[in-house]
């Protein structure tokens, strides 16, 4: 009697082999996931981060001497175009600063004061002038009308009212 010789193709193999890994893989995350206790983990950014909890911020974070702290009216861009309005202030400090209650002044009556804000060394954030929902990078004065125009100065102050900042509209 005669045998016939049966081909067997290897792709079938490997196909079988790859749904066995994937089930066991799956098997083994599942049986570790029951028994080990979900951890979270916090991945710090650089730039800024916008807390809910002062106490926690003041706690956590060092505070710089007055002396010590360097920040800058990058620039201030679509000048005159409330949609388009912007103004970059940069943290070129060798800490963290929280930016609570400091405002920026247009000298004529017209101010923004900061939210809850940490702004970390080299970290930049985006203040603009029309309305829209604040962010960790962008915060919105959320004016009816654009602020800045060439000429005009713009001031900013620590709460307690020190000007550590000052820049000029081209």
């Amino acid at each position: 009697m005669r045998h016939r010789q049966r081909f067997e193709s290897p792709w079938i193999f490997i196909a079988i082999n790859i749904v066995v890994s994937a089930c066991t893989i799956l098997a083994i995350n599942w049986i570790w996931n029951r028994s080990h206790p979900q951890q979270v983990m916090a991945i710090p950014t650089p730039g800024i981060c916008i807390t809910s909890d002062p106490a926690i911020t003041a706690t956590l974070q060092p505070t710089l001497e007055p002396d010590a702290i360097r920040l800058v009216i990058d620039n201030i861009y679509g000048v005159g175009k409330l949609e388009s309005e912007v103004l970059v202030i940069i943290n070129q400090s060798e800490g963290i600063i929280n930016l609570v209650d400091w405002k920026l002044d247009d000298g004529h009556g017209t101010t923004y004061t900061f939210p809850d804000l940490t702004l970390h060394s080299g970290g930049q954030v985006q203040v603009f002038s029309s309305a829209g929902t604040d962010t960790v990078t962008k915060l919105f004065w959320n004016q009816d009308r654009s602020i800045w125009k060439t000429g005009k100065s713009v001031t900013l102050r620590s709460p307690d009212g020190v000007v550590f900042a000052s820049y000029v509209v081209p």
